[in-house]
């Protein structure tokens, strides 16, 4: 209930943090089964708080806009060449080389600046955001880490 309606503007993960103690100090969950679970985890955990980290390195110098203007330039004008071309494409080679979590979380922010240079309405964006997930989604099938 706090998660949705989150009183005062507070993160989602302090409700869920205390829900979680709470659940382990009244023994419903035994820390030996929370302590096996964070072990099972641990490496995809370090995965994708990892690719967070390298995504905000590379938004705060500026890579995603760089990347978004050179697609946006490369494309000329033409929305069939950016869609299915580029950021297909994008998506593609990105879950090859990150799987579907890292590649959402590098090429989202790319589409996200490509949408402001077209100047869309929100409506109008979601195809957009919503072919890079599948892209990356679909592409992440065959690959066995995925």
């Amino acid at each position: 209930m706090f998660i949705i309606w989150r009183p005062r503007g507070i993160n989602e993960a302090v409700p869920a943090g205390i829900g979680a103690g709470l659940l382990i100090i009244a023994g419903i969950v035994p820390l030996g089964d929370t302590l096996y679970i964070l072990d099972t985890v641990k490496g995809a955990v370090i995965t994708i708080l990892s690719t967070i980290m390298m995504s905000l390195v590379l938004d705060s110098i500026g890579f995603f806009r760089w990347t978004a203007f050179n697609m946006f330039r490369w494309a000329k004008g033409s929305g069939t060449l950016l869609f299915f071309f580029y950021i297909c494409l994008l998506c593609f080679l990105m879950t090859l080389f990150f799987n579907n979590d890292g590649s959402i979380l590098i090429t989202t922010p790319i589409i996200i600046q490509i949408l402001s240079f077209l100047n869309l309405k929100t409506k109008e964006c979601l195809p957009y955001l919503f072919a890079g997930a599948l892209i990356a989604t679909a592409s992440s099938a065959p690959i066995a880490v995925s």
